[in-house]
């Protein structure tokens, strides 16, 4: 059981050591780990997305995004526009300020990530994505059982 647990807790540290990095990356350029999260969803979806649609992807809460949008409504890194379809909805975007910031923050990273990837060859990279993915819902479920155990 021991060797178990140490194996969960190399992965678990490879991760919060990649974390950390991204973490330390954002504290450089400005940004703190909820506003790096935020600015890349925007980056990534670039046209007109909500602030559901960022709460969807980021799993950050309501709360935070919208304090970070704000933020970023005075840092003048994006607008706010009313949704044509839906009037209680606004459309967020990057503005040419925001764009040229978070092409500054995100290419690069980008292509480290692309250049760490390309030293995996096709096979390898379907089997980190399959491995991750099989992690995570196996994950999911524990946790709920156990949380489910705890609390009857």
């Amino acid at each position: 059981m021991k060797e178990k647990h140490s194996e969960t807790s190399r992965l678990l540290e490879g991760w919060r050591n990649i974390d950390e990095l991204y973490h330390q990356y954002a504290l450089s350029m400005g940004l703190t780990r909820m506003s790096f999260v935020v600015l890349e969803a925007i980056y990534r979806l670039e046209d007109h997305v909500t602030q559901k649609e960022i709460v969807k992807l980021t799993h950050l809460p309501k709360q935070t995004v919208s304090v970070v949008m704000n933020t970023f409504l005075d840092q003048g890194y994006v607008e706010a526009k009313e949704d044509k379809d839906d009037r209680r909805k606004k459309r967020i975007r990057l503005t040419k300020k925001g764009a040229e910031f978070s092409r500054c923050v995100f290419e690069p990273i980008f292509r480290a990530e692309a250049e760490v990837l390309s030293t995996l060859d096709p096979t390898e990279r379907k089997l980190i994505n399959r491995i991750v993915k099989e992690l995570e819902n196996t994950l999911v479920k524990a946790i709920v059982e156990e949380t489910c155990k705890d609390n009857s």
